[in-house]
């Protein structure tokens, strides 16, 4: 395979412009959407690790930047106060005013933005206004915003002479759990049957979802997908964006509706789009589910497919506590379980060279590196292979088990080319690109991202190394991608890939299994495995929890209109989180006054046990089993069933005007 290189050639930024914007118009570019390629293009090379010259290469570069970065700490500026991508981004705006980016979050014309202020009151919140910058949420002194494209390049200066914003950064990590192939979940699952049997359609149920958006949503009403009211339009009660800072972007909340609608055609359906007020966004719309959707009643169910890799891994962040909260008011919540397991890893931190300090004699490795291979019980390999589509992005996040907001230990992430050339350097193959090295010096997160987009036609091969800057070396670390992407399978980590707000105590996590399976008994590869590791609650006390998820297992593979661009298959974790959650409304038509705790129990009980015996982390309690569920809740029932007569009101149209 012909490796296609940009090496020691300076692209003008018109055209990597113009290469953005038709890679964007070839294929599908949304950041929020994870798409693995076959790991075997992966043994088109020969060797996975780093030839001696690369090494060396990518050696000096670690110490040039640890040296750039200790000359930082000390001048007490670790850090620039505007992300790289954000001032180079604005730069090239500057050049070319049109241009696209493959992986910052830009809809509408507007940017997703991240600001540490030194002030969130009324004055400042005006100012940021006055600036052209729009504030959709706040959390403590962070606040999400969007500005005009256009205005990036002003708001990057005001930025640098502004004594109320201390840094801008990016909004990333934005993912939607989906894939596409073919078939349908109803009758895999015995909906059919359960609905002749015990006459249930989800009536007098209140069931929502949380996606990227519900374009095409009148499409799929008027073709009796998706309910309708008597002027044609979909019957669904969609929240404010203020709530969550964001414009309906998407089609898969259209996709989830649909399979809802289709075993649960009675239920009534809502609906908050989950992207644009960053993590503080997404808890506001579960929030608001929870609690003021339907004129104040709130949702009975909720079903969310999406979740933000700069999530706490390793604790409960806002997203998760949100979670628990809606749990605790009695809501049964649902999150998809993520489609992780092929692309995952969580090992603990592996000194490439024991006792050893940079700078260390070439070309043999790096000091502090983390040594992936002997992590795996393999040869010491500091470099873990991957590779991304052409003229596509590639991201990865890692984390380790400080907690949030107080990590003094510094681990940086790099991407570096098959010659050693880090990406984001002219010369290699990713010249559009950064790497993950903020300081944490006791106050900062256990986060960093490195995120290269690959203006070559052709795939390029990459590796990702993880350096231990400074602090203790028992740390845990977990990395997760987004992007077109491969990587080597022989480090790739499947367990553990439940994590964020899909593995809060108040989530029932749904796993995956093909409804194409005959036997509904192989377990889709990409589905997220358990346990989930949490090392720190909320209030900052230490805990060592290890958290059995995912939960259950549904299908996917179901077919959809395809309405709003959405393909009309429909695969991954975030089908079989709707068919879940859809069972549960018939569940709550047959006894209304379960709780998340007897729902949990009766579908613990009941479930089509697959892989090990008993509950185990691939399939969690096993297949979701809704005749078993309903058998049980009629055992729960008091005799005389009041539910069956007040459904009327949901069957109706008197509560058109909801909108």
């Amino acid at each position: 395979m012909q490796i296609n290189r940009a090496r020691g050639t300076l692209i003008s930024l018109a055209a990597t412009g113009a290469l953005l914007v038709a890679a964007a118009a070839q294929a599908e570019q949304d950041p929020r959407v994870k798409t693995i390629m076959d790991a075997s293009t992966l043994g088109t090379l020969d060797s996975s690790f780093m030839s001696l010259e690369a090494q060396q290469r990518a050696k000096e570069h670690i110490a040039k930047a640890r040296a750039e970065k200790a000359a930082r700490i000390a001048s007490g500026q670790p850090k620039a106060k505007v992300h790289p991508i954000i001032s180079d981004f604005a730069d090239r705006l500057t050049v070319d005013p049109g241009m696209e980016h493959p992986f910052l979050s830009v809809n509408d014309g507007m940017i997703g933005l991240e600001l540490e202020l030194s002030s969130t009151d009324a004055q400042a919140m005006a100012s940021m206004e006055a600036m052209g910058v729009h504030v959709h949420t706040v959390d403590g002194n962070t606040a999400i915003v969007s500005c005009p494209v256009a205005d990036l390049p002003a708001a990057v200066l005001n930025a640098d002479s502004s004594d109320l914003i201390l840094s801008m950064s990016p909004v990333l990590g934005e993912i939607v759990n989906r894939g596409s192939v073919v078939s349908e979940g109803k009758a895999a699952l015995g909906v059919d049957r359960a609905i002749r049997r015990f006459e249930v359609k989800g009536r007098g149920v209140r069931i929502c979802a949380i996606s990227d958006g519900i374009q095409g949503a009148e499409l799929a009403a008027q073709t009796g997908d998706l309910p309708r009211r008597r002027d044609g339009s979909p019957r669904i009660d969609v929240c404010d964006t203020a709530v969550t800072g964001t414009n309906d972007s998407g089609a898969e909340g259209t996709a989830m509706l649909e399979i809802i609608h289709d075993l649960a055609p009675k239920a009534k359906l809502g609906f908050c789009p989950a992207f644009g007020g960053g993590e503080p966004g997404l808890a506001n719309a579960i929030t608001y589910l929870a609690n003021d959707a339907f004129r104040g009643k709130g949702c009975d169910i909720i079903v969310d497919d999406v979740a933000f890799l700069t999530e706490p891994y390793f604790e409960d962040g806002v997203v998760a506590q949100a979670v628990d909260a809606a749990a605790d008011k009695g809501v049964i919540y649902f999150s998809s379980a993520g489609n992780s397991a092929d692309a995952h890893y969580e090992r603990p931190y592996v000194d490439i060279a024991p006792g050893a300090d940079l700078p260390v004699p070439p070309p043999f490795s790096f000091a502090d590196t983390h040594d992936f291979g002997t992590a795996a019980g393999l040869a010491p390999n500091n470099g873990w292979l991957g590779v991304v589509g052409g003229q596509s992005f590639f991201a990865a996040f890692l984390q380790w088990n400080d907690k949030f907001g107080a990590s003094g230990n510094d681990y940086d992430l790099y991407i570096f080319d098959t010659n050693g050339f880090v990406a984001g350097d002219p010369a290699g193959a990713f010249p559009f690109a950064f790497n993950g090295t903020d300081f944490q010096g006791g106050t900062g997160d256990p986060l960093e991202s490195a995120l290269l987009f690959n203006i070559s036609p052709s795939v390029e091969f990459f590796f990702i190394v993880i350096d231990r800057f400074s602090g203790d070396p028992d740390r845990l670390l977990e990395v997760n991608f987004n992007g077109t992407f491969a990587v080597l399978p022989t480090f790739n980590v499947p367990e553990g890939s439940v994590w964020g707000h899909s593995a809060a105590r108040g989530a029932i996590s749904v796993a995956a299994v093909n409804a194409l399976d005959p036997g509904l008994d192989d377990i889709e590869p990409f589905s997220s495995r358990g346990p989930s590791r949490i090392f720190w609650q909320p209030d900052g006390t230490p805990v060592t929890e290890v958290r059995s998820t995912p939960t259950i297992t549904a299908t996917d593979g179901v077919s959809v209109t395809g309405s709003g661009g959405f393909p009309t298959t429909f695969f991954g974790t975030s089908a079989s989180a709707p068919h879940a959650a859809a069972i549960a409304a018939l569940a709550l038509e047959e006894e209304d006054d379960i709780n998340p705790d007897t729902f949990l129990l009766a579908t613990a009980l009941t479930a089509d046990d697959r892989g090990l015996p008993g509950f185990d982390s691939t399939w969690g309690f096993g297949l979701i089993n809704v005749i078993g569920i309903l058998n049980v809740i009629d055992d729960l029932e008091d005799d005389d069933d009041d539910e069956d007569d007040d459904d009327d009101e949901d069957d109706d149209d008197d509560e058109d005007d909801d909108d």
